[in-house]
Formats: structure tokens, sequence, C-alpha cells
């Protein structure tokens, strides 16, 4: 949320705080009520669209950097031991389709990491009859399957986030802009109280003012002003 952003709904949250601390006042005119619900359901759609703007894309990327180690690592404890099968073969295909080092993996871009840990495990199942003697299990081989694909499904889950986080944002212009047709309804009404509750009135025309963080009066940035 921007600082613009962020001043207008402490300005309407203000509103509405007049409002309700002055609901007798506000209940004797059916379109008053009509009018604070509606802003009241905008600045909870709002808090809601915030919660995801600002929700951490961290936590994903860091699941995906874990399930990347665990695969790496489920694909080296294959590639040692066929490694030596194939010197003790004279298999130099065989070595070269498994001849990966740990750094060598993880410097790979992220697809073509799950398609080369692919690869390897497709190479050690071919000649898993012979890599038995030499350690390699069957649960060895499943174990690097279930790891390459809870990589492949975090391998989009960090755009997805960023992506979702976009969408939050185009939501978030979206619900302020709905906030001041609803503003300017209340700004209206509030003048039939400018006589019969002038301390009702001044108090609202006060919540109307928007306030930036330093704690400076400063112009409606856009805000439909109150009624003069």
């Amino acid at each position: 949320m921007t600082d613009k952003q962020e001043n207008k709904l402490s300005m309407v949250k203000a509103v509405k705080l007049v409002l309700q601390s002055n609901s007798t006042i506000v209940a004797t005119i059916p379109a008053f009520i009509t009018a604070a619900t509606d802003m009241s359901d905008v600045i909870d759609s709002i808090d809601g669209i915030v919660q995801l703007q600002v929700k951490q894309i961290t936590g994903k990327a860091l699941d995906k950097a874990s399930a990347e180690t665990n695969a790496v690592n489920a694909a080296l404890e294959l590639i040692g031991p066929t490694k030596s099968y194939a010197r003790a073969v004279n298999n130099n295909s065989l070595f070269e389709a498994v001849n990966y080092s740990k750094t060598s993996l993880l410097k790979r871009r992220d697809t073509l990491l799950v398609n080369t840990l692919t690869l390897i495990r497709d190479t050690v199942q071919d000649n898993q009859v012979a890599l038995t003697s030499y350690g390699i299990t069957a649960a060895m081989v499943t174990s690097l399957s279930a790891s390459i694909t809870d990589y492949s499904v975090l391998v989009a889950a960090p755009r997805e986030a960023i992506n979702n986080k976009s969408a939050a944002t185009n939501a978030l212009v979206a619900a302020f802009k709905n906030l001041d047709p609803i503003l300017e309804r209340l700004d209206g009404l509030a003048e039939i109280k400018k006589s019969s509750d002038p301390d009702f009135y001044n108090t609202y025309k006060s919540s109307r003012i928007i306030v930036d963080s330093k704690g400076k009066g400063k112009d409606d940035g856009g805000v439909v002003p109150p009624t003069k």
C-alpha cells in the first residue's frame, strides 16, 4: 500500500469512527446509515486486500530452495555409486550421463535442473539391477522421484506469489476508487446536521481531513473533499 493510500485509509477509518460514535444521529436518516454501511464494507475489503498484498513471498522462495537442495542431495546419493560402477565396467556413456557435482547442479536454472535430475533418475533406474551391489536400492530411487516432484511443484510458487501480490495491488486501486462516491454521499448528508448537530458536523468535517504520515494536513490527493 502506498503512503497516499495509507493516508486515505486512515482518514476513512476516522470517518467511520465518528459515524459509529454518533450512531444515534446517523440513524435519523436512512440514507446516512446506508452510506456509512457501504463505506464500512469497502474498508473491510481494503483491509483484506492489504493483508494479501503485504504477504511475504520469501517463505515460498525458501521452501523452493529447501526442496531444491533435498532433490540435489537425493541425486548425489545415486550419482556417486553409479559413477563408481561405470568406471568399474568401463562404461563411459553411463559415467558422463551422471557426471554432475553438487555445485554444477545447483547452478542450473529451475526447469533445467528438474530435467537433469529426472534424466539422472531414469539412468539409474535403467541400471538398477547392476547397481544393487553398489548400494543403490529401489527406495533411494523412489526418494529421488519424490524429491523431484516436490521441487517441481515449488518451482512456480514464488512467481505465483508475485502474481497474486500484483493482482492485490490492482484490486486495492479499484477499492479506493469505490470510496470516493460513498464519501461524496456522506459529505452531502452531513450538511443536513450542520445546524441541528453542530458538534457532530464539526467532528465529521475534521475527520475528513487527510493527514500524512508526518502528521501534517495535506490536500485530498484525489479524494472527494468535504462539501463546503
